[in-house]
């Protein structure tokens, strides 16, 4: 799976000391069309937030206390400028929500 299979989660698991949800983004696409990533990133992104909006986790974690989702995107290649701006943008508005974005960027 990976950023452009945007109706599935790439990873999910549960992060017992912090009660949290977490869900794996493996993004493989260079930045050289950057709106076309920022938008498969957006889709992706908001994926997953309707995702633990509708409590799809619950199949696998019902019995776990789910006090916040991590959605941890690991880059292939480093962002640009625009894809960072973006990351703290989405960081800004869901942070409210219980949501915290992670970016790894592989060497």
């Amino acid at each position: 799976m990976s950023i452009l299979d945007k109706d599935k989660i790439d990873g999910l698991a549960y992060d017992i000391s912090e009660e949290a949800l977490v869900m794996l983004i493996t993004d493989h696409l260079d930045w050289n069309a950057e709106y076309s990533h920022l938008i498969s990133l957006q889709d992706k992104i908001n994926s997953y937030v309707n995702f633990c909006e509708t409590k799809q986790y619950e199949e696998k974690f019902s019995h776990e206390s789910i006090k916040m989702a991590v959605i941890d995107v690991h880059f292939l290649h480093e962002p640009t400028e625009n894809g960072m701006h973006f990351l703290q943008r989405v960081q800004d508005q869901l942070g409210e929500l219980g949501f915290m974005i992670k970016a790894t960027i592989e060497s």
